[in-house]
């Protein structure tokens, strides 16, 4: 990939890499020095990390500017891949990385030494490792403090993709095959739409998801900054003034005694920030953090969709809001709606996922199915490639929104379509309904199979007063929690003005806490067969 290589030549001139995450040499590079591409003559690179480690460790807690830190990890990492370069050879390498500045660092260098590479999720359980072994057999697995060497067979000339995995709702890992391409024409796609020649990004999600990988892929290719943190790390800070050590001149003029620290400029309305709905709904429950956010230029919100409740409160607070629809397939959004038009006064495209970027096409069957067609589409799941440049979702538009005003309206997933008694029901409305109670502060509503109505709607909600750092994470781990009559009878009450009589759940389970991911998505599969050894022991 020689323009991911030319981005690593030139890397502390395009990326101003900002994080509160102290940049340290790993243990098994300190005997080596870093190649400085561009003239072919080496440097000590890791001399350099390592004479300022120290400096790095006092400032743990602040957010400063590493971007030469990083330009020259990036190096480092590049020159253990040379002797594969040199004897050309194409290994598969899988980055099993949990912290997020070598991860990117990893990536770049192993993108730029145009071998194959499949991004890991460190969240991933035996089960999940298990899979992804037998369906890659990586020859490198690039961990934190090691390069491990597989037992399997090179393949010659394997194609040098980007491969990103996903997991649907299934939880079966699958990996899209992108190429710097397909990245490069998303990031194109979003600087058409918005206008913007250089794109902030203000990353609190994982970049072994394509949510963030596309944060910094926009940044690098722009020439852009970067700010890596986190939502814990920004909850804690802003809401405990006299614990805070940023030393940043972020936003001094919104909350001086809160940002005390100056040394850097970040100005928010510069940035584009990209949140799920449930570090939004976070953020929102403190007056400080709320404010801060309405300073953005635009806030992205995806990973699932956001409830009623939420988007009315995020309106109400002029929360600069940008709902987009997007997936792993497509490398990030290909529809989004603009801030204006989410604070605007036209109620039927306000709560929409807006209009269709630039380096899309897209489509809604007579069904309502989305079909997508797109410069920044996968070319296929790993190790398959798709046949042709068309992708049929299972995601369901609103027609009538979509032919009338051009905007994308999600009515939900083809597949979590519940079929009861004939009649269809569509979970996020009825979800909606539940939320709107604030009875519960989370909820999931699936089908579940019955002799007699074909599917019967249930529903697995957290209580408002529910502890979700406790351990009881599984329905049977505690069944007296699995009908709770006087939550779910108010509840019920309370949703039956608003919904059809078939819509309203038949079954109701309580859980401490629903299995979502990092992108809050929820693992349908895990509840799925909960709840089926909930209803044999019942």
């Amino acid at each position: 990939m020689a323009r991911a290589l030319d981005h690593l030549q030139q890397l502390k001139n395009n990326l101003w890499l900002i994080t509160h995450q102290p940049i340290n040499l790993p243990d098994y590079l300190s005997t080596y020095s870093s190649i400085n591409l561009s003239n072919n003559q080496f440097r000590n690179c890791p001399q350099e990390l390592r004479n300022s480690s120290q400096e790095i460790k006092n400032h743990s807690q602040e957010l400063r500017d590493y971007s030469q830190e990083f330009a020259s990890l990036a190096q480092s990492y590049y020159q253990e891949l040379i002797p594969y370069i040199e004897q050309n050879i194409t290994p598969k390498v899988l980055i099993n990385e949990p912290d997020t500045i070598h991860f990117l660092a990893k990536f770049l260098a192993i993108t730029a030494a145009d071998l194959p590479i499949f991004l890991g999720n460190p969240q991933w359980q035996i089960q999940e490792w298990q899979q992804v072994e037998k369906l890659i057999q990586p020859n490198l697995i690039w961990q934190s403090s090691s390069i491990e060497n597989l037992d399997y067979p090179v393949i010659e000339n394997h194609p040098s993709h980007i491969m990103i995995p996903t997991g649907g709702t299934s939880g079966t890992v699958k990996f899209a095959m992108h190429t710097w391409q397909t990245l490069a024409a998303s990031v194109a796609g979003l600087q058409t739409y918005f206008e913007r020649s250089v794109i902030n990004s203000f990353c609190v999600l994982p970049v072994y998801h394509v949510s963030g990988l596309m944060q910094f892929m926009r940044s690098l290719l722009t020439g852009g900054k970067l700010v890596i943190t986190t939502t814990k790390y920004l909850e804690n800070n802003l809401n405990s003034p006299l614990d805070i050590s940023i030393n940043t001149e972020i936003f001094p003029e919104i909350f001086p005694e809160i940002f005390p620290k100056i040394s850097t400029e970040i100005n928010p309305q510069e940035f584009f920030l990209s949140l799920v709905p449930t570090q939004l709904q976070k953020l929102l429950a403190n007056p400080q953090t709320s404010s801060w956010l309405t300073k953005f230029s635009a806030i992205f919100l995806g990973g699932g969709a956001a409830w009623q409740e939420l988007l009315t409160q995020a309106r109400a607070l002029q929360i600069p809001l940008a709902l987009t629809y997007g997936m792993t397939e497509t490398a990030s959004q290909i529809a989004t709606l603009k801030p204006q038009d989410f604070l605007g006064e036209n109620s039927t495209i306000h709560n929409t996922c807006g209009q269709v970027l630039p380096h899309a096409q897209l489509s809604l069957s007579d069904l309502g199915v989305i079909i997508i067609k797109s410069t920044s589409l996968a070319l296929g799941y790993y190790p398959e490639l798709w046949e042709n440049n068309t992708f049929i979702t299972d995601d369901l538009g609103d027609l009538d929104i979509f032919n009338k005003t051009g905007y994308l309206s999600i009515a939900g997933r083809q597949s979590l379509q519940i079929i009861t008694g004939g009649e269809k029901v569509f979970p996020p409305e009825v979800e909606a309904a539940i939320l709107a109670t604030k009875l519960v502060q989370d909820v999931c509503v699936l089908g579940m199979p019955d002799k007699y109505w074909g599917e019967v709607v249930a529903v697995v909600y957290v209580p408002v007063n529910s502890d979700t750092n406790l351990d009881q994470n599984s329905l049977d781990q505690n069944l007296e929690n699995i009908l709770l009559e006087d939550i779910s009878k108010v509840v019920q009450n309370s949703i039956a003005p608003h919904l059809a009589k078939y819509k309203i759940p038949k079954l109701w389970f309580s859980r401490a806490k629903l299995p979502r991911n990092a992108q809050g998505k929820i693992n349908y599969q895990i509840l799925r067969n909960e709840l089926k050894n909930v209803r044999k022991l019942s």
